[in-house]
């Protein structure tokens, strides 16, 4: 459980970092681009956020010695807080960057893999905890 704190904790300060050094060396900012500019760093900040909040509240049911679903903080509006906030960062530093080279492997490595991962653990939460994990996925987005 400590490794699992430590890698939750530097997954954050490392996706801090990169969207602070990034905007710190953009030197792209014009008239014209602020606005888009903040846009796009407020979508990173707002992953950023998410990927927080939900870090945060699993890490509070890790301390609990009963294993049980987790439904409370952001986990009572959006199932995967963890995945959709870490997506909705590396977009926004995409559209920050323009890059559509970031935005094609977002969209092909990124996106699916979560996907992917998704699938995989809404398929353990349905034969853990059953109908209960049903009702609770139809109660919540994403």
């Amino acid at each position: 459980m400590f490794l699992f704190m430590q890698e939750k904790t530097c997954s954050i300060i490392t996706h801090v970092l990169v969207l602070a050094l990034l905007v710190i060396f953009r030197n792209q900012f014009s008239v014209e681009n602020i606005a888009y500019s903040a846009i796009t760093a407020f979508m990173a900040i707002i992953g950023i956020i998410i990927l927080s909040l939900g870090m945060a509240t699993i890490d509070k049911a890790l301390t609990s010695k009963k294993s049980r679903l987790i439904t409370s903080g952001i986990y009572s509006k959006i199932r995967h807080p963890i995945y959709y906030g870490r997506i909705l960062f590396f977009i926004g530093l995409t559209l920050f960057f323009r890059s559509v080279f970031g935005i094609v492997l977002i969209m092909i490595l990124l996106v699916p893999l979560h996907i992917y991962g998704i699938r995989e653990e809404e398929r353990e939460l349905v034969k853990k905890f059953g109908n209960k994990y049903i009702k609770y996925k139809n109660k919540t987005l994403f």
